[in-house]
């Protein structure tokens, strides 16, 4: 009971960072933020312990997470242009959705120093599931109440009410 509260707490003082923040939103207090004002919680959303939300720098794009949504837990989304999930999208403990892939053109640079490449938005539609520990790679459009399989590596698009599986991840 007391975390909670905690939790609660500390979602109304971080609240105001954001791009909007939905009523009843929670947001555990372990969740790493970057660049909160280029995200927007819906309301009822519940991020849990450990998970990342990184917003793209000023004016480059958002995260948009709808109403009632629940990352359970671990989970990343690391944005350079656009993130959007549906309402009541369920995303199980670890799972990440990144929008940009490194770039890799100069071989005496560092990864870590070269720009992004590959940007493309990234959405799941309303009642999707996304399993645990499963990656959804740029320019993927998830379909409305899919399912993706755990550990699945998603890199094109998945129909509404699909089940993908799979490294890299195949329509059953």
């Amino acid at each position: 009971m007391w975390q909670r509260q905690r939790n609660q707490l500390w979602s109304r003082h971080v609240a105001r960072s954001f791009r909007a923040f939905g009523a009843g939103t929670t947001l555990d207090t372990s969740v790493i933020l970057w660049n909160t004002e280029q995200i927007s919680l819906g309301q009822g959303v519940s991020i849990g312990a450990g998970s990342r939300l990184w917003g793209p720098d000023a004016g480059s794009g958002e995260i948009v997470i709808g109403d009632g949504c629940n990352l359970v837990g671990g989970c990343s989304l690391i944005a350079a242009g656009r993130i959007e999930l549906g309402r009541k999208v369920l995303i199980a403990w670890g799972a990440s959705i990144v929008d940009f892939q490194h770039g890799t053109g100069e071989p005496d640079v560092p990864i870590m120093d070269q720009p992004y490449t590959g940007i493309a938005p990234v959405t799941v539609g309303d009642g999707a599931w996304i399993g645990h520990g499963a990656v959804i790679m740029p320019g993927v459009t998830i379909g409305r109440n899919a399912v993706i399989g755990a550990n699945a590596v998603v890199r094109s698009d998945v129909p509404d009410h699909g089940v993908a599986v799979g490294i890299p991840a195949r329509v059953l």
